[in-house]
């Protein structure tokens, strides 16, 4: 009964937590506007996403198209990217506190959901037109599924192929985080390698990482793979794997 109780007690401040982060980056969201020139150039980019090709530009493509999703649900307004970054902000404090609490017990989840919930910067990035919290997001998200195949060996390819996706696509998103992707494969790598039960053959081992990286893959390609398509058929589609490397190495 004490461990009900703990339980509970422990989830409700995580909610509460959550509640808090929630208010602190959507109060006043509303009359948010680009706080930059950066952050203008994607509330236009979407926009022109919408009434061109149909195609985003090379810098930071799946954020324009998400930018440009909540332009046709919620209109053309200003605040639109504000609220994608806001919302996503917050769920990144649900997910620390969730990992925090797989890893290192529910003590440290709380600590870890009341540090991402009160860090001015992570508030203030919450509210940014751009997709860091976005992608911070993925990359947590990827972390997450990854444990949770560890968890669950009947779905484990599953999770691990969902994990490798997330962690790609945050690329697009924001390449700001872009060591997650090459943290992640070592990480399966690592735990391939140490295997502390001893009873998976190599065929086994060698499905952990592959499969992961075999999400990372799809996640790249399959959008390129579009974009080719599309070049066929005469339309003007930027390449995303060439904005990626224009965004790493000549940015």
């Amino acid at each position: 009964m004490t461990q009900i109780r703990s339980a509970l007690t422990h989830r409700n401040i995580a909610i509460a937590i959550v509640l808090v982060a929630f208010y602190f980056r959507f109060k006043n969201v509303f009359d948010q506007s680009p706080v930059s020139i950066d952050s203008n150039y994607y509330v236009i980019w979407a926009k022109d996403l919408l009434t061109g090709s149909g195609f985003p530009g090379i810098m930071k493509p799946l954020w324009v198209i998400m930018v440009a999703m909540g332009y046709v649900a919620m209109g053309y307004r200003l605040w639109v990217a504000s609220l994608l970054s806001a919302f996503c902000g917050t769920l990144v404090v649900a997910v620390m506190y969730r990992l925090g609490r797989r890893y290192l017990g529910s003590s440290a989840g709380l600590y870890a959901g009341m540090l991402s919930a009160s860090l001015l910067t992570y508030i203030h990035l919450s509210r940014w037109s751009q997709g860091h919290m976005t992608s911070m997001l993925l990359c947590l998200l990827a972390a997450l599924l990854y444990e949770e195949a560890l968890r669950c060996p009947g779905r484990v390819t599953v999770y691990l192929l969902l994990s490798g996706i997330m962690v790609g696509a945050s690329l697009y998103v924001h390449a700001i985080f872009m060591s997650m992707v090459f943290l992640i494969i070592l990480w399966a790598i690592w735990d391939s390698v140490a295997d502390r039960s001893g009873r998976r053959v190599l065929k086994e081992r060698l499905a952990q990482p592959l499969t992961v990286a075999a999400g990372v893959t799809f996640s790249i390609i399959v959008p390129e793979t579009i974009i080719r398509i599309a070049r066929l058929t005469g339309v003007a589609a930027p390449s995303w794997i060439g904005g990626l490397y224009e965004t790493i190495f000549h940015f």
